[in-house]
């Protein structure tokens, strides 16, 4: 049986949210009201990793972790790239809530599979 090698980059990833937050945010501050869109931004980013870090535990738990990271990952991409089609600041808002929710899939994806990766001790 030949072993198999998986290169997790999660540097990448926490790279990739980093930048979107930065392109995001300074796209709202150039909108109309930028203080309404930027406190939306962060609500809806953070209600959106809330209402679904139970069922990314449970995701995470039953289904393939390496699998969940790269949907998430791809998902998060579609939603920013949406952005190019659609310029109203809510539309960002909402972009952001969906973001929330693929942050925490691929987050607690990647908590969970240390242990697998580098053993339990």
């Amino acid at each position: 049986m030949k072993p198999i090698h998986y290169f997790y980059t999660k540097a990448f990833s926490d790279f990739s949210s980093r930048m979107q937050f930065i392109g995001l945010t300074s796209a709202l501050l150039m909108s109309t009201h930028p203080e309404i869109y930027v406190m939306l931004f962060f609500l809806g980013r953070q209600i959106g990793g809330m209402i679904i870090s139970y069922l990314a535990g449970i995701v995470a738990d039953r289904y393939s972790k390496r699998r969940t990271m790269i949907i998430s990952e791809l998902a998060s991409g579609i939603a920013v790239l949406s952005l190019l089609f659609i310029e109203h600041p809510m539309f960002i808002v909402i972009a952001a809530f969906i973001l929330g929710i693929t942050y925490t899939f691929f987050d607690v994806s990647f908590r969970s599979s240390i242990p697998i990766m580098f053993g339990e001790e």
